[in-house]
């Protein structure tokens, strides 16, 4: 995903993978192991929601993975860069917050998704 995404919602939609009360396996196996593999190099990557996807609104930026990096101290470069040149992705950041639990780890997300990590 590229800078271009949206910042404005604040709470992941009902079906984030990142809740742990979300349907299990919603995302196709290929999009777990991408997020994987991009979350694995030192730029990492931003990701879009994929209900605004699904729907072809604009993008908006995943809450999920947005409190997931903002957990791990935000080790996405590339949504560090994103911080630097956007108020409203700084805004977005401090205040997203989830009704429910998410999964600690993009790995034992990926897992409870029955991708292997």
């Amino acid at each position: 995903m590229t800078t271009s995404l949206k910042f404005d919602k604040r709470e992941p939609c009902a079906s984030c993978p990142y809740r742990t009360d979300a349907t299990l396996e919603l995302w196709h196996r290929e999009e777990f192991e991408k997020l994987l593999a991009a979350e694995r190099t030192e730029w990492g990557t931003q990701y879009g929601c994929h209900e605004f996807r699904k729907r072809r609104d604009e993008a908006q930026v995943c809450i999920g993975w947005l409190i997931n990096q903002r957990e791990r101290n935000v080790p996405s470069i590339a949504l560090r860069l994103t911080l630097i040149r956007s108020e409203e992705a700084q805004q977005c950041i401090k205040e997203a917050s989830s009704p429910v639990p998410l999964y600690e780890t993009i790995e034992e997300m990926c897992e409870a998704n029955g991708v292997e990590t």
